[in-house]
């Protein structure tokens, strides 16, 4: 499959709106540069807090991802021995 970059950005787009529009729901007015900074962002309230964490966890735990990376990377190591390192940066 050829790499489209109109359509690579129309997605990246469309994610990154989403994110921002996830962010705005939890009263973040000011956009941050990563999700990982939204942990410490000056809440007015423990539960404003406490509210991002939990849509923060949702989010990279359970919803799958924008791009097929890791799909591509399971099918590479399916039937091979291997030994993950990872990172938990979100912004590598």
């Amino acid at each position: 499959m050829a790499y489209n970059k109109a359509n690579a950005e129309r997605k990246w787009r469309f994610w990154k709106e989403a994110q921002e529009n996830k962010l705005r729901s939890l009263g973040v007015d000011d956009l941050l540069s990563d999700m990982y900074s939204g942990g410490f962002y000056p809440y007015s309230t423990l539960e404003e807090h406490w509210a991002y964490w939990s849509r923060y966890i949702y989010i990279n735990r359970y919803m799958k991802a924008p791009k097929p990376v890791y799909n591509k990377l399971i099918k590479f190591v399916k039937d091979k021995d291997y030994f993950v390192i990872t990172t938990n940066i979100d912004y590598y």
